[in-house]
């Protein structure tokens, strides 16, 4: 896929690789700008484009906010299409493992940038359902976070439909979501929002593992499981993921693992991660926290 022969972009880099095409780095003429071209390319052109970059493209068209990535244009091509975007030179993952030791008020500024685009799509109806560091896009000059990747949203109305549960990266992944429970509502991006929050200020991750009965393992070590009149059903979901079929004893809390975060951030942290997900703070509520008081949305 390295032959352009568009001279709409010049000075083109390779820059990432993802299952379904190369993005690059380049300046734009239409634009006068730099911009990432995410190329890809029909498997066979009786197939057309995947369903993600499909839903990608729809609901991008649709949203329009300052913390939510913007694609300028699609361009088709007679074996693909090119997604245009604006260019943003780093992401949350890449700062985490750079700065192990985050600074707290680039912590909160960043946590606020990231409800407020979770806020507003909650607002429009999309569930992202795949939030981490990766899908959070920086202008490291800046300090403007936003979100992206949209290829595994859904839209829902009053009436919440079961959706597929094998989407979100299973270190940000919801227990609704590990239990396969099917329960996609908003609270499952709060969880990964919290997982996220917990990262900043961790300097890795809260709950590492390759496999669902691992991280569910993790949780309940920090998490009671709820009772059965919390959430039927939720004792045999658990045996029945874990290998060993017995829950593990709760061995940590919370304030251990995020030792250096105040008071009000380890209140906001604790409303996000909370097993039941009815129980969970919205993101609109999360935005008036008391560990916010201060913060000017510019900053």
């Amino acid at each position: 896929m390295a032959d352009w022969n568009d001279a709409r972009f010049q000075e083109h880099h390779l820059i990432g690789q993802g299952a379904y095409g190369e993005v690059y780095r380049c300046y734009a003429t239409q634009f006068d700008s730099i911009v990432a071209v995410k190329r890809i390319q029909y498997e066979s052109k009786s197939d057309g484009l995947p369903s993600v970059i499909l839903r990608e493209i729809s609901v991008l068209k649709e949203l329009d906010h300052p913390n939510v990535v913007r694609l300028l244009d699609v361009i088709e091509e007679p074996n693909g299409v090119k997604l245009v975007f604006e260019y943003l030179n780093c992401d949350l993952s890449k700062l985490i493992i750079k700065d192990v030791s985050m600074k707290s008020h680039l912590i909160k500024n960043f946590l606020f940038q990231i409800l407020l685009g979770v806020s507003y799509c909650h607002s429009q109806k999309i569930l992202h359902r795949d939030l981490k560091p990766e899908n959070l896009l920086l202008d490291l000059q800046t300090n403007k976070i936003k979100i992206a990747d949209f290829g595994h949203t859904r839209t829902f109305d009053t009436a919440l439909p079961e959706y597929s549960i094998d989407v979100t990266t299973v270190h940000y992944k919801a227990p609704e979501l590990l239990l396969s429970t099917r329960q996609s509502t908003t609270a499952v991006d709060i969880w990964s929002v919290g997982c996220i929050f917990a990262e900043m200020v961790m300097g890795k991750r809260l709950f590492p593992g390759s496999v669902d009965f691992i991280v569910l393992r993790k949780i309940i070590r920090i998490f009671d499981v709820p009772s059965e009149e919390e959430w039927k059903g939720v004792t045999a979901a658990c045996l029945e993921l874990l290998s060993d079929k017995t829950l593990p004893p709760h061995k940590y809390d919370l304030t251990d693992l995020v030792s250096g975060l105040e008071p009000e951030g380890l209140n906001l942290l604790s409303r996000m991660l909370c097993f039941l997900p009815s129980e969970r703070i919205t993101a609109c509520e999360a935005l008036k926290h008391q560990y916010f008081e201060g913060l000017q949305p510019s900053q």
